[in-house]
C-alpha cells in the first residue's frame, strides 16, 4: 500500500524597499493539488500549487503556524503584512511512505537521496481564494527580473555575451554549453530589457535552445546530458506493471514519412555606408530533406517558390546560423531526422509518481506479452499532477535509442 506525502518549503524574500524585513520560513505537508510541466523546449518551467486556507504550517523554528483567521493576509492587499509574496522561493517534493519486500515501511520521495526535487523555483503570483493558489516558474524567472545594459556588443561573441549578462545574477552557465552561431554580436544591442527577454529574442532569431536545471542555465548544444541522465524502467504489464494508460503509438520504419526544411542565411559585405558601417547582402537559401522508405531527396527552394506543403507524415524545420553551407545543411538535417526514424514508440505514457522522471533522463520500456516491442527512449518533457488523489507523471518520448 501507498502512502502519499508532500512537502513544500516557501521561503520568504524582502522585495527591495519593502517597509519590512521577511525571513520566515513555512514548511507544508499537505496539499489540495499541484500540477506543472518540464521541458528543454520551454524557456521557463512552470509549476501550481493550491492550498487550503484551513491548515497549519510550521515556521522556521518549528512552531505550529495556522493560515486561517482574520488576522491572517495570504497574499497582499491589505494592512497586514501577507505571508507568501512574488518573489519567495519554494520547493515541492513529493513521494510515497511504502512497505519494503522485508515488510519495512520506508519513505521514498523526490529531493532526498539522489533523487532531484520535484520543483525549485519562485513564486510568481498568489491567488488568496479559497483554496489560494500559487502560480511559480523555475530559476528562469530570476532572469526576468535583471536588466540588461544598454550596449553594442560589438566583437563580443554570443557566448561571452551571456556569461557576461548572468554575472551576478547567481544563475551560472553550463560549462558543457556549446553556442553553434558563427557570429560575434557586434551587430546585437541590449536596450535595458531583461535578461530574460534577451534569451527569447536570441532563441527566435538565432534557434538558440536555453532551458534552466536548478541555478544553472543551459544553452545550445548538448541539449542532453547522457552523463546525468537516469535510466528508469517502466512495464506496460505483468507484477512490475506500472504505466497506467498511454497515447504511444507502434510505428514501424515502412510507415514513416520525415521531412525537414533547412534554412540559412548567406550574408556577403557588399562596401561600406558612408558612415563606415559594412553593407550586408543577405541571401536566403532553403532546402527541403525529405525521408521515406529508407531513402533521402533534396529538393532546393529557389527564391520566390513556396516550400511544397507536406501532405504524409512530420515535418521539421530546421534552421541554421548564417553562412552554413549547403552540404554541411544537408549532413546535419539527416543526422537529425534519422533519430526519429526507427521501429518503436511515439507518444507518451501516464505513471505513479515514482520513479520520478525528468527531462532528459531515459526510459527503459518494457512488455511482457510483446517483448519485440521493448526499448529505450529519450525523455522531452513530463508533466506532473499530485495532491489527495495521488501522484501522476505524464512523459512524453523524444526518439529512441535503443
Amino acid at each position: 500500500m501507498l502512502r502519499v506525502v508532500t512537502k513544500i518549503v516557501i521561503e520568504q524574500q524582502t522585495p527591495p524597499e519593502y517597509p519590512t524585513v521577511r525571513n520566515n520560513k513555512f514548511t507544508i505537508d499537505f496539499v489540495n493539488e499541484y500540477q506543472g510541466e518540464s521541458s528543454w523546449e520551454n524557456l521557463t518551467d512552470t509549476f501550481e500549487v493550491t492550498l487550503p486556507k484551513s491548515v497549519y504550517v510550521l515556521d522556521k523554528y518549528g512552531n505550529k503556524y495556522n493560515l486561517f483567521g482574520t488576522n491572517k493576509n495570504i497574499g497582499g492587499g491589505t494592512d497586514i503584512p501577507p505571508l507568501f509574496l512574488r518573489g519567495d522561493k519554494i520547493t515541492v517534493d513529493a513521494g510515497y511512505w511504502h512497505y519494503t519486500e522485508t515488510g519495512v515501511e520506508t519513505l521514498s520521495m523526490t529531493g532526498t537521496g539522489t533523487i532531484p526535487h520535484l520543483f525549485e523555483g519562485f513564486i510568481t503570483q498568489v491567488k488568496s481564494d479559497t483554496p489560494f493558489t500559487l502560480e511559480c516558474e523555475d530559476y528562469f524567472y530570476t532572469l526576468k527580473q535583471v536588466p540588461s545594459p544598454k550596449k553594442n556588443w560589438k566583437g563580443v561573441s554570443i557566448d561571452d555575451m551571456i556569461r557576461q549578462l548572468v554575472k551576478g545574477t547567481g544563475i551560472t552557465v553550463s560549462q558543457k554549453s556549446k553556442i553553434s552561431i558563427g557570429w560575434t554580436a557586434g551587430h546585437y544591442s541590449t536596450t535595458g530589457e531583461s535578461v530574460a527577454t534577451v534569451l527569447s529574442s536570441l532563441r527566435s532569431q538565432c534557434h538558440l535552445e536555453c532551458y534552466m536545471r536548478g541555478k544553472e542555465l543551459r544553452v545550445g548544444y548538448p541539449i542532453y546530458y547522457e552523463d546525468e541522465a537516469r535510466q528508469l524502467d517502466f512495464c506496460f504489464n505483468g507484477a512490475k506493471g506500472n504505466i497506467i494508460q498511454h497515447d504511444l503509438t507502434y510505428q514501424r520504419k515502412d510507415d514513416i514519412v520525415l521531412s525537414a526544411v533547412a534554412s540559412s542565411t548567406m550574408v556577403t559585405i557588399d562596401g561600406v555606408d558612408e558612415d563606415g558601417t559594412p553593407k550586408e547582402k543577405r541571401k536566403q537559401i532553403e532546402l527541403l530533406i525529405v525521408l521515406k522508405n529508407g531513402r533521402f531527396t533534396v529538393i532546393d527552394i529557389e527564391k520566390g517558390e513556396s516550400v511544397p506543403p507536406n501532405t504524409e507524415g512530420q515535418r521539421r524545420d530546421f534552421p541554421f546560423t548564417d553562412n552554413t553551407p549547403r552540404d554541411k545543411m544537408i549532413m546535419i538535417s539527416k543526422e537529425r531526422l534519422m533519430k526519429y526514424y526507427y521501429d518503436g514508440f511515439s507518444g507518451s505514457f501516464t505513471t505513479f509518481g515514482l520513479p520520478f522522471v525528468k527531462h532528459g533522463d531515459t526510459v527503459n520500456l518494457t512488455d511482457d506479452i510483446m517483448p519485440e516491442r521493448n526499448g529505450r527512449y529519450k525523455v522531452k518533457q513530463v508533466g506532473y499532477n499530485g495532491g489527495v488523489n495521488g501522484l501522476r507523471q505524464t512523459i512524453s518520448l523524444d526518439y529512441k535509442l535503443l
